[in-house]
């Protein structure tokens, strides 16, 4: 909810800015971790808002850019997500037992943060005038056609009724 109203009104580069900045200080942060309350103060403010947002902008603003085959191309954006949740688990696996955990939290949040500003400095809102005007369009061509030439007189056809009987016949 939060990340969507922010896109739309500050656009999508913005908004993924700063949450890939807070979603990376959020990590840095968790390094330093001293009690167990810090690392749930983090994770539900810090960690939880780049969350939540840059899911969020991504699929929209892919949903906005195309129209033809949305579904496609948010099912790409999720693979994406789905790929990275297979492999940085086993990166931050081999990297905690290489370095400790402080070190790789802090090495992951780097790399995830810069990933996302990154992403921020190359993630485009849609022009104005981009809208489904394609569809539109169509849609209007298609109420434009004439309408197929009506049965013979005489000819039986039946007929749903949301009234009285359900089918009935002419």
């Amino acid at each position: 909810f939060l990340g969507g109203t922010l896109s739309d009104r500050y656009g999508p580069g913005r908004v993924l800015l700063v949450s890939g900045l807070i979603y990376g200080l959020g990590y840095g942060l968790i390094s330093q971790v001293a009690a167990p309350w810090h690392l749930f103060a983090i994770m539900g403010s810090a960690i939880g808002f780049g969350l939540a947002t840059h899911d969020v902008v991504t699929l929209s603003t892919v949903a906005r850019w195309f129209h033809q085959r949305r579904g496609l191309m948010t099912a790409v954006v999720k693979v994406g997500t789905a790929v990275g949740q297979m492999v940085l688990p086993i990166a931050a696996a081999l990297l905690i037992e290489a370095r400790g955990w402080r070190e790789a939290v802090l090495v992951l949040g780097a790399a995830a943060g810069a990933v996302l500003v990154g992403a921020a400095l190359l993630i485009r809102s849609p022009p104005a005038d981009h809208g489904p005007t394609q569809d539109r369009r169509q849609r209007y061509e298609l109420r434009q056609r004439p309408s197929p030439t009506p049965p013979p007189e005489g000819t039986a056809c039946l007929r749903v009724q949301l009234g009285g009987s359900p089918l009935r016949s002419d």
